[in-house]
C-alpha cells in the first residue's frame, strides 16, 4: 500500500488495516460496471475449469448461478454453480 500511495502521490499516512485500505482503494479506484461483469465472468469461468478438470464433473452438468453485479460484502466473490442430475 505505501508503494501504491507513493506512485499516485497520496499525502498521509498508509491505512493500518486492510479494511482501511480497501476502503481508501475502493473511494479513489472507480470500476465500471462492464469491468465488474467481465471480473464476474473471469471467476465464474475459473470456476467451472476447476470443477471439470480437478473435480471430474461432465461440462454439461455445470450450470452456473444467478450473476450478482456487485458482491454485497467486499469478501463476496464467490461463485456458485449448481450440478444436474445426468
Amino acid at each position: 500500500m505505501g508503494i501504491y500511495y507513493r506512485d499516485q502521490g497520496i499525502e498521509g499516512p498508509v491505512p493500518a488495516t486492510a479494511e482501511e485500505q480497501l476502503a481508501v482503494l475502493q473511494a479513489r479506484e472507480e470500476v465500471s460496471e462492464g469491468r465488474v461483469k467481465e471480473m464476474l465472468d473471469r471467476r465464474a469461468g475459473a470456476t467451472r475449469e476447476l470443477l471439470m478438470k480437478a473435480e471430474g464433473i461432465p461440462a454439461e452438468r455445470l450450470r452456473p448461478g444467478e450473476t450478482r453485479t456487485l458482491p454485497a460484502e467486499p469478501s463476496d466473490g464467490r461463485v456458485e454453480f449448481a450440478i444436474t442430475a445426468e
